[in-house]
């Protein structure tokens, strides 16, 4: 359908080149649908004042008037496009300062050039090149490139110097009507407009301390951090024996394991009692490292008379613009035992989706350029904390810290368990687009990888016995690198599969480990 629009318009141009109908009729169309008067009803984040700023009115023209012409009459991209180019730089000049603003390609005349000891002199002409608008101290400035006859290219500051426009009889080239060669400025003046977004993000973010309190354990047990790294103490069997626990498989018939200190060995307890009592431990350790302080029942109101614990750091929220309704905030949220802040919500999705509102509502950026300054707002984010001596790491998800030593122990395990060699490597990737699928077995290296990334541990071991147990084949000469031979349902795909399984639930209890309540 588009292709055959526009080549009827293209026809229809070429046969109207004296009248040229079918292009007036398309201006005064966009004339008409977005102008001072209605662009503010029409377009929420835009208002009739923009048109008095070049950057706005090209940015505008770019985006929702170039995106108008796309949709409605099938024209492409101003670059690949002279009919769009065309309209697009005539609307510009038309629309910007109500058609009395200088365009590039303008021949100019300088009147007063105000402040400047060695400013060009009133009477000398020369020709615009480009525009930029720029704020400071509040106010907008229009900064003019002149390229001037007597060969300096010192810019114009609107609305400072005085200057009034000729025509174009100093232009290089004789031009008819307007330069349609200036309108690939755009693509820059598009660029610029997407970096002046991501700083108007980073330079304005509120760095807000928080205070953090856990006024009983149960407080400590809530923070799923904080749980994370009690199940990681407890699922690290060496962990578990350097600080005094013994753990051990419950009577037929109970539900886990039991668990009891080697310096109270008749007092049992089951798994939650025993994950209570390592939180306290843990909360004492990091008293004693200046982490926390406790407060006592005076300092918390007496709440259920417990002692609680407050943090000696802080962790803070990360509080955005709020203009045009959108609040943008995330948690930037301290690790005791790293000394590194994580940024708890930046990467869910609603605050991705307000991002994008609030592009499109101040700057008219849409979706797809969104997404590609995403990374460049975490980075101008960090570098900014960083400043001010935050650090923060984007890598590991908070309160999904990877517990490397049980990784190594239930490798050493497998090893045994099928009898290997120690001719092979397992890697574990943190960025899933290195692979194909969750986890592989190279046949020609001997090298096992498994995606770790927000992956929870029982799943990550379980791909590691999988893919060693394709080793065990390999070694046996059974496999041949048909792909066939991975698929699901194929013998040596079940094989692994079920013997994976044993493994993972046999070191589940030969180990003080419960990995599967993790």
């Amino acid at each position: 359908m588009k292709s055959t629009i526009i080549k009827i318009l293209r026809e229809q141009f070429e046969q109207d080149v004296e009248k040229n109908q079918t292009y007036n009729k398309i201006l005064n169309d966009i004339l008409k649908n977005f102008n001072r008067g209605n662009v503010q009803e029409r377009i929420h984040g835009f208002d009739g004042d923009d048109f008095d700023l070049y950057s706005k009115t090209v940015e505008f023209a770019t985006i929702i008037v170039g995106g108008y012409l796309e949709k409605t009459y099938g024209l492409i991209s101003p670059q690949e496009d002279d009919l769009m180019s065309s309209l697009l730089i005539d609307w510009i000049g038309a629309t910007y300062k109500d058609g009395n603003g200088v365009l590039p390609g303008d021949t100019i005349e300088m009147v007063e050039m105000v402040d400047d000891p060695n400013g060009i002199e009133p009477g000398t002409r020369g020709v615009v090149d480009d525009i930029s608008s720029m704020r400071y101290d509040g106010n907008w400035e229009e900064h003019v490139e002149v390229k001037w006859e007597n060969g300096r290219t010192l810019k114009v500051m609107l609305p400072y110097d005085k200057i009034k426009k000729i025509g174009k009889e100093l232009n290089e080239e004789t031009i008819s009507g307007r330069d349609y060669k200036a309108l690939p400025h755009v693509s820059d003046k598009q660029q610029k407009v997407l970096d002046y977004a991501v700083k108007d993000i980073v330079d304005n973010i509120e760095i807000r301390p928080e205070t953090l309190t856990y006024e009983h354990i149960d407080d400590v047990m809530d923070d799923p951090y904080m749980d994370a790294a009690v199940v990681e103490i407890m699922n690290n069997w060496r962990e578990m024996d350097s600080r005094g626990w013994r753990v051990g498989e419950g009577e037929e018939g109970s539900d886990g394991m039991v668990f009891s200190k080697k310096s109270d060995p008749s007092r049992y307890m089951n798994q939650w009692d025993a994950k209570v009592e390592i939180a306290v431990e843990l909360m004492d350790e990091l008293v004693e490292a200046g982490k926390f302080r406790r407060i006592g029942p005076e300092e918390n109101e007496g709440r259920w008379g417990h002692v609680g614990w407050q943090s000696t750091y802080s962790d803070y929220d990360i509080i955005m613009l709020n203009r045009k309704g959108n609040r943008l905030k995330f948690a930037l949220w301290y690790d005791p035992f790293r000394d590194f802040y994580y940024p708890h919500g930046i990467d869910e999705g609603i605050f991705e989706s307000r991002i994008i509102n609030y592009f499109y509502e101040m700057y008219g950026i849409g979706r797809d350029e969104t997404h590609t300054l995403f990374d460049k707002i975490k980075k101008g984010i960090r570098d900014r904390l960083e400043k001010e001596g935050i650090n923060v790491n984007y890598e590991t998800p908070y309160g999904r810290v990877l517990n490397e030593g049980v990784i190594d122990d239930f490798v050493d395990f497998t090893k045994g368990e099928l009898e290997l060699d120690d001719d092979f490597s397992v890697e574990l990737e943190d960025n899933g687009d290195n692979l194909e699928t969750l986890a592989n077995y190279n046949i020609e290296d001997n090298k096992v990888r498994v995606l770790s990334k927000n992956r929870a541990l029982p799943d990550i071991i379980r791909s590691i016995a999988h893919e060693l147990v394709h080793h065990k084949q390999n070694q046996n000469g059974e496999l041949t690198g048909d792909k066939e031979e991975g698929d699901d349902g194929a013998p040596l795909e079940n094989e692994a599969n079920a013997k994976a399984g044993e493994i993972v639930r046999k070191f589940g209890k030969t180990y003080p480990a419960d990995i599967y309540d993790l």
